[in-house]
């Protein structure tokens, strides 16, 4: 909402959309969809992985280029981790906990932010989620069967390539033609 305001103040058409990524229905195709801030990372299971990703390609005109980004493991257990992050301003502190699974690679994070004041008092809410581990064969399976080619893998939002380190990667994959034909 915030987004979409600032967009109609400063005079710029912009199609924002909420949907579940599992059922995407926007009507039309672009030739650049953006998906990112680890979005993916957090359906629930492969097949919503798969099922997203072959609803993007559906909206993708032939040729088209989807990016987007997935944390690794590298992020997930030794940055994330089962760490505790506390953040605090003036009107509102967060504490955000994590637990990491070894088995699956996956975060489980609660975080709990208290806004407020001393005058009128804080409300505390809570939320949880779930990201989940993506690995190189689910993402390579997902993308071939929506007819999506990789073009370039990056560390995070640089032109540096990926290495032991890297916390995010950035994806541009482009629909082919052939995709175009067989998913309508």
């Amino acid at each position: 909402c915030i987004a979409q305001n600032k967009a109609f103040s400063s005079g710029k058409n912009i199609f924002f959309v909420r949907q579940d990524l599992t059922e995407l229905n926007f009507g039309s195709q672009f030739d650049l969809i953006v998906c990112t801030m680890d979005t993916l990372n957090h359906l629930p299971d492969a097949e919503s992985f798969s099922c997203a990703v072959r609803k993007i390609s559906v909206h993708l005109n032939p040729g088209g280029l989807f990016v987007f980004d997935l944390n690794t493991p590298y992020k997930h257990e030794k940055i994330l981790g089962n760490q505790t992050i506390i953040k605090e301003s003036e009107d509102a502190f967060c504490v955000w906990e994590n637990a990491y699974d070894p088995e699956t690679g996956s975060v489980l994070m609660e975080i709990n932010l208290f806004c407020g004041d001393d005058e009128t008092g804080y409300e505390r809410e809570t939320a949880e989620q779930t990201e989940r581990l993506i690995d190189r064969k689910e993402l390579t399976e997902a993308l071939s069967a929506a007819g999506l080619t990789v073009l370039m893998e990056t560390d995070g939002y640089t032109s540096a390539p990926v290495g032991e380190q890297t916390q995010r990667i950035s994806y541009a994959v482009r629909k082919t033609q052939h995709a175009a034909e067989s998913l309508r």
